[in-house]
């Protein structure tokens, strides 16, 4: 099985730098709220959207719809307080050379490469961050238990894989 028909079906997203939550997360939520109010989306932050408290978002999940180099995804959250449900249907484009690029808004997306892919564990790294590759997804999906999760980023903080600077987040979510 190869890497694009390992990633398709819904991920749980358990983890994520802390760099890729206030920075890509943050104006993700920015952009669905302005898609969904119909206003357009613009080259540059507002004052307001820089200055803003990150989300609190919750039980975020992606699904890929199929194996094909160009195929759509779907990236689903709920924001607290009031569990507002929210997600973005875009495109997940497959490269060459196994990377992807993740297209989130016409204004947002995010060039990553997949660095551990197994049948129930996928880590992204993003490629386009600043430093190169520090910013880390962890997708999970089956046994979604605290023991499993806390060992996943145990093992990236022990490869050095995760800076202090940079930690790894643990995604919220009721029922993981």
């Amino acid at each position: 099985m190869g890497l694009t028909e390992k990633v398709v079906g819904t991920w749980h997203v358990v983890l994520w730098s802390n760099n890729f939550f206030i920075t890509v997360l943050s104006d993700l939520d920015v952009q669905i709220d302005k898609l969904g109010a119909n206003q357009p989306l613009a080259d540059q932050k507002t004052l307001y959207e820089w200055l803003r408290d990150p989300p609190d978002l919750r039980c975020p999940q992606l699904t890929v719809l199929s194996p094909d180099n160009s195929t759509k995804f779907e990236f689903a959250y709920t924001v607290e307080p009031g569990t507002k449900a929210k997600s973005i249907i875009n495109t997940w484009q497959t490269h060459p050379d196994g990377t992807i690029k993740w297209i989130l808004t016409p204004q947002l997306s995010a060039h990553i490469c997949p660095t551990i892919v197994e049948a129930e564990l996928v880590v992204l790294r993003q490629i386009d961050s600043f430093p190169q590759c520090d910013n880390i997804i962890v997708l999970l999906r089956g046994d979604l238990s605290p023991v499993r999760v806390d060992a996943v980023r145990d093992y990236l903080e022990s490869t050095r894989s995760s800076l202090s600077m940079n930690g790894l987040l643990r995604t919220q979510c009721d029922v993981m």
